[in-house]
């Protein structure tokens, strides 16, 4: 933050000053975020500063593939508008609750200095969430040389979870 004043002498060398104005200098466009610790709800996000002052604020977006972006709101959870705080502040690493599983989320980081002027977001990071755990399989229809294996999917996305049977903890089928 910079203060400006005018100084002004007259012939008799009395000083009057102006009233002062301040202004911050722009913050730098944030780095991109590290993803990491992730889970089938949750994401743990690292904001890069780029070297901005302690006291520069970032809002991080999440956006799911198949959705709108959201910024992570104090709590973690998801919420519509952008909320901006020092990465001391945020505690970091900053922690994303409410995701869905198996879902590749983008995350994208915008800084703002102390005139709330804000940056261009960083550049993105991508990662999917983890698969819901399953149950053990259920087993049924047992012959001498079949069986038939049965299994709850537990809400993970049918459109990119992949699922392979591992027998006896050897190959898959």
């Amino acid at each position: 933050q910079y203060t400006f004043d005018i100084l002004a002498k007259n012939g008799e060398g009395i000083i009057a000053t102006s009233l002062y104005s301040q202004k911050y200098t722009q913050s730098l466009q944030p780095g991109v975020p590290t993803l990491y610790a992730i889970g089938s709800t949750s994401m743990t996000i690292e904001i890069n500063g780029n070297n901005n002052p302690a006291n520069t604020s970032y809002a991080i977006q999440v956006k799911a593939s198949d959705d709108y972006a959201k910024y992570i709101q104090i709590d973690g959870s998801l919420g519509d508008d952008a909320v901006y705080q020092t990465t001391s502040t945020w505690n970091m690493p900053v922690t994303a609750l409410g995701l869905s599983p198996n879902i590749q989320y983008t995350v994208k980081v915008r800084a703002s200095n102390g005139d709330n002027v804000p940056t261009l977001f960083s550049p993105e990071a991508q990662k999917y969430t983890l698969t819901n755990m399953l149950d053990a399989p259920i087993l049924h229809n047992i012959e001498i040389t079949s069986i038939t294996v049965d299994f709850d999917s537990k809400g993970n996305p049918f459109f990119d979870t992949t699922y392979a049977l591992q027998i006896n903890g050897g190959g898959f089928v």
